[in-house]
Order: structure tokens, then sequence, then C-alpha cells
């Protein structure tokens, strides 16, 4: 036996032994190989500019070049690059709101080492921009079920036609129509909105760029934000937006003089004090 000190990763060494003695000295063996394996390399470094996502990571002695692969949204990882010499990759096209996995592992002519640890980056989002608020009064919404037919206790028929109507909010009240812009890579939008100096909460979830308030009262300002959401991500607000919904205007009932004194009396109007 012997034991062989001199090795460097990535390389394929090739032995045959002959036996010797003072007078004669034996064919070789066949030769048997052996290759150091390569190191898994580290990555270093995501960041993310513009539609592009930069990955680097740390040099693998004996390497001669590096395959890297990325899994999206958690799909099967493929190769982006195959054979790429240098320690970093700059991967384009990368879609707001996806998560990107990367690995990557050391390859030369002889072998290919294993893949690092992976290290994943979220793309984010953009904020919308709210384009438009408006009053849109009391609006009816309708919706349908499976209609149904069923017998009473005394054995009359009762017919479920299914439709049911939502009148759009409390008697008085007034609906805002809210727009905004659409955010790539969004999957749905969620809605705050602040009334006069309470805190914002949450008032909608919707897959669309539009949304319906119902319930306004006049007198009353409403602030509007809006942010795009993903599975793996949530966007910046918008800027916040405005909307005071007027008072009416009253009508004066009658005016007529009692003494020495001019009355004048007129109609109440929602949401004054």
């Amino acid at each position: 036996t012997y034991e062989y000190n001199d090795v460097s990763s990535g390389n394929r060494y090739s032995f045959k032994v002959r036996a010797v003695s003072g007078h004669i000295t034996s064919p070789f063996s066949n030769t048997r190989d052996v290759t150091v394996p390569l190191a898994a390399p580290t990555i270093t470094g995501l960041a993310f500019i513009d539609d592009t996502i930069t990955v680097t990571w740390g040099a693998v002695q004996g390497a001669t070049g590096y395959q890297l692969n990325c899994s999206v949204n958690g799909k099967p990882s493929t190769p982006v690059a195959a054979d790429t010499a240098g320690t970093s990759f700059a991967y384009k096209g990368a879609i707001p709101g996806s998560m990107y996995s990367f690995k990557v592992r050391a390859t030369n002519q002889h072998t290919k080492g294993p893949f690092s640890l992976a290290k994943s980056i979220v793309v984010p989002l953009t904020a919308p921009e709210i384009t438009e608020i408006a009053e849109g009064g009391p609006s009816a919404t309708f919706s349908r079920d499976t209609p149904s037919v069923s017998l009473t206790p005394d054995g009359q028929m009762k017919i479920d036609t299914g439709l049911s109507v939502d009148l759009g909010g409390a008697p008085g009240s007034i609906n805002l129509y809210v727009q905004w812009t659409a955010v790539p890579g969004a999957s749905e939008y969620e809605l705050f909105c602040a009334v006069n100096d309470e805190p914002s909460t949450l008032v909608e979830t919707t897959e669309k760029t539009t949304c319906v308030y119902k319930g306004a009262q006049a007198g009353s300002m409403y602030s509007f934000q809006v942010r795009a959401v993903s599975k793996y991500a949530k966007g910046p607000f918008s800027e916040t937006s405005h909307f005071s919904v007027p008072l009416a205007t009253p009508s004066i009932l009658r005016a007529y003089i009692d003494k020495n004194f001019l009355s004048i009396m007129w109609s109440p109007v929602n949401g004054a004090t």
C-alpha cells in the first residue's frame, strides 16, 4: 500500500503498479482511476435591479466552470447556466411577486461537484396608483344560487328561486367607486380605508382593480390606500387618496315673524353637525 498525498480537488488520478525484485520487474497492473471530488460553492449574494437578479458565489479550487440552477415559485429546479466560467450570473426577466431559489455546483472536464445550499429571493411588487374615487350612489347587486323546491309542514309547495339582492348599504348611505392601476405579478389587491380621524382598516381583498365601498356617509372624509399582493409578497401601499362626501343642501321650509323675531326653519341634512 502507499499513501499519495499531493492531490487537488477536481483532478483525476490514474494508478498502476508492478512488482520488482533484485533480478526482474513484472509487467504493470491494470490502471485504476480516482477523481478527487470538487467542493460545493457557497452563494454569497442575491441582488435585484430592474428585472435582473444577480447571483454571486465563491470560487472552488479545481473548477473550470459552474452550473447554476433556479426554481421559480417552488417548481422543480432547472439549469439556467450550464457551464459559466465566472462566479456570478445575471438572471434576466424576473417577475415581480415571484420567489426565485438558486443553487450552484462546480464542474470541470472530469467531474461535477455537489450543489450548494439553495438561497431564495422574492422579487418585490410595485405600488399601485389610485386613479379614481367617485360617488356611486346606492346600487343593487344580484346573486344566484341553485333553485330548490320543498314542502312546508302543512303540505304546501315552497319554491326557492335562489335569487338574492344587495341594495348597496343602509338607507341614506352612499357608495364610493374606487379604481387603481394593475401591478405586474399581483394575484390580488388589498384596499384600506380610514374614515375621518379613525385608523385605517382593510375593507376589501379583490382580484379586480376596482371596488365599491358601501355605506359612506355625507359630511365624512374617506382616505384610501391600496397595495398589491402575491403568494410570496405584499407590495408597498399606494399614496393616500382622499374623498370628502359632500353634505346635501338644506331647504328653507318656512320664514315668519313672531312678535319682534324673524323665525326661520330649514330641512335637516344627513351628516351635518
